[in-house]
């Protein structure tokens, strides 16, 4: 009986997730949900919880719904929550197997170029047995060598890859902090520039971020980190950027600003924008005028986003916007329009020129 009503539930949550997750998005993109995109969630949502509706509890039911959405933010937001919850053994065989399959998918998609990384610590988190069996499934002979030696090592790439970018790193941030002591190895930052960017968990990368963005390095490995991040490949080039999330820009806003107008990588242009749109400095009138131009239909719809999100959230004037938004960038516009500039917490933690190593100031 108690199995019958977990069927049950699950086959009603499941669906629903999944069709809360398309009409949302829907909503989102044109303005209005349709029935056939209601539809389609359902479908998806019954396609994804067929063989495990016995076997799921009803939490992991939602998740699994939402995996199955039309939007890859919520797809991923789910994956990283049903990955991270895999290794706590919160997750049953059925539930392995289809976030196996889900990973696998994601992997399939790669050339090759691994400019995604989160598939990669997705499936870095299955149990030996689903990781033997994705592995065995892929195609691309250098995503099956990437995903190897990220399990084996816990790094995006090898050491004698990273070892030397993060002693670089580390020697031009402590010269221009401590330029007395730059020869003197600071071990608690290399550790930290290590997870910052190369760890294959996000968690990981995040936790360290934060610590360096409150350390006395701050405004220096703001600098240098858009410096290097421009002479390397595309995979850590990325995760560099995501560093200044946390660190600011210091003096090197003109540089996260060449970035987002001019790199090839829609990807590292987003992060230049994300990076801007965070920081607690003004806008110059100039960088205002080339963000506005972003806005132009000649450049990606996450291009356009990123730089309408860095212009509301430093209050720019967004009338009379070049080209034809589309309707959530629209919308968009009049929200940040209305509410004005976001609040900056200018209550910051004070830092001293300590290194990382001794210990860090009041």
């Amino acid at each position: 009986e108690g199995q019958t009503s977990l069927i049950f539930f699950n086959t009603v949550i499941t669906p629903a997730a999944a069709l809360l997750g398309y009409i949302a998005i829907e909503a989102l993109k044109d303005g209005k949900a349709t029935a056939v995109g209601a539809a389609s969630g359902i479908v998806a949502g019954l396609v994804a919880i067929t063989p495990a509706c016995a076997f799921l509890t009803p939490v992991w039911a939602l998740v699994l719904g939402l995996v199955m959405s039309d939007d890859p933010s919520l797809r991923m937001a789910a994956a990283w929550t049903a990955a991270t919850k895999a290794v706590r053994g919160h997750l049953g065989p059925d539930g392995l197997i289809r976030l196996e399959a889900h990973t696998a998918k994601l992997l399939g998609r790669l050339d090759g170029a691994l400019t995604d990384v989160a598939p990669i610590d997705m499936a870095c988190r299955l149990p030996d047995e689903n990781f033997a069996r994705l592995h065995a499934h892929l195609r691309h002979p250098g995503v099956r060598r990437f995903l190897e030696q990220a399990r084996t090592t816990g790094h995006l790439v090898p050491a004698e890859s990273w070892r030397p970018i993060v002693k670089e790193m580390a020697a031009h941030v402590r010269n221009r902090v401590t330029p007395t002591q730059a020869h003197e190895p600071d071990a608690m930052l290399e550790a930290l520039l290590r997870d910052a960017i190369f760890n294959v968990h996000k968690q990981r990368r995040h936790q360290a971020a934060l610590a360096l963005g409150v350390s006395a390095y701050r405004d220096a490995l703001a600098g240098v980190s858009l410096e290097m991040a421009a002479q390397s490949s595309p995979v850590v080039a990325d995760r560099m950027l995501t560093v200044n999330l946390y660190t600011g820009l210091g003096d090197a806003a003109d540089r996260a600003l060449r970035i987002a107008t001019d790199s090839q990588s829609p990807s590292r242009r987003r992060r230049a924008l994300t990076a801007i749109a965070l920081s607690d400095q003004p806008l110059p009138a100039d960088h205002v005028t080339a963000l506005r131009a972003l806005l132009g239909d000649a450049h990606p719809d996450q291009v356009r986003r990123g730089a309408l999100h860095a212009l509301g959230m430093h209050g720019a004037d967004l009338s009379s916007l070049p080209g034809r938004l589309p309707v959530p960038l629209q919308r968009e516009a009049e929200w940040w329009a209305a509410a004005g500039a976001a609040v900056v917490d200018r209550d910051q933690v004070s830092r001293s020129t300590v290194p990382l190593g001794i210990g860090w100031g009041p």
